[in-house]
């Protein structure tokens, strides 16, 4: 190769090597960084709370698996396409979390869950509803902070009702009495577990999973935040009480003058089964809310 030939070959290499940098710089944070955001808010836009973590050899690998492949067969019930992390909304705790072990307060009042009717079936709970945890049962309408569990516009599962949503201070309408947390054996363990679907039954006269009753964590037949369909494989399967208590973590710390902890939006919440009477902890099955 004559010099001329090979200081021609040498410039291009350079001018490859310096554009492939370029794009990595570019595209590497967003895709592969290790502090990818995976929670979101309401409206899709990245939350701040959590950072992906890598996942241990202890983190039960069907369950994460479990929850990309459920997220990313595309639009579904309504959602978005899009990945969901160990944090996000009906989400299981597992053993290796960052989370496991903070320790988990009850609300000032004991909260509700209530609905929206905004259904073409008044007074009765439908498919258009909207389902929410409701902090304060002192009232009757829609706070700060209270949390949907149905998708409300671009507002998902596990966002808080804001002060300029259209959502705040709506009429709530309570379930029928007896309507309950509840889960599915789905591996004959006879207790609840990893696996086990969670739901919020709304027909507490059946043992069974009934139509419309909430899905509340990922590993039901459709994503968290969805109603059961009356074609759907998981309606008529036999439910069990899950004993359970809708606790917050004090993330930033918020007390009051009676330095019992304060709930707010940056507050995660989980349905803690940690059984425990004043108070909870974040443990293994627990399912985040929020």
């Amino acid at each position: 190769m004559d010099i001329r030939k090979y200081i021609l070959f040498s410039a291009v290499l350079t001018a490859i090597l310096v554009q492939v940098a370029t794009v990595a710089s570019i595209v590497g944070p967003n895709l592969y960084g290790s502090t990818a955001q995976n929670a979101y808010n309401g409206d899709g836009t990245p939350a701040n709370k959590f950072q992906t973590q890598e996942a241990s050899a202890d983190r039960n690998v069907e369950l994460t698996k479990g929850e990309f492949d459920l997220y990313d067969k595309g639009p579904y019930h309504g959602f978005l396409s899009k990945g969901i992390g160990p944090f996000m909304f009906g989400s299981k705790v597992a053993n290796a979390d960052s989370d496991i072990g903070w320790m988990l307060y009850d609300f000032e009042s004991d909260p509700v869950i209530a609905y929206w009717d905004v259904g073409l079936i008044t007074g009765e709970f439908d498919a258009e509803d909207i389902a929410y945890i409701h902090i304060n049962q002192n009232n009757n309408r829609t706070e700060l902070d209270d949390i949907r569990l149905t998708k409300y516009g671009n507002h998902f599962p596990g966002s808080k009702v804001a002060s300029d949503d259209n959502d705040i201070n709506k009429d709530l309408i309570g379930f029928p009495a007896g309507s309950e947390m509840k889960f599915i054996d789905k591996y004959g363990s006879k207790g609840y577990d990893l696996m086990d679907p969670v739901y919020f039954h709304i027909n507490s006269i059946s043992p069974q999973i009934s139509r419309l009753d909430l899905r509340l964590s990922v590993f039901a037949n459709g994503p968290a935040g969805t109603l059961v369909d009356g074609q759907d494989p998981d309606r008529g399967l036999p439910a069990t009480k899950l004993n359970s208590n809708l606790r917050f973590y004090n993330l930033n710390g918020n007390i009051r003058s009676d330095g019992t902890p304060l709930y707010d939006e940056q507050d995660p919440v989980y349905l803690d089964v940690s059984a425990q009477e004043n108070h909870g902890f974040v443990v293994v099955n627990n399912i985040r809310l929020s």
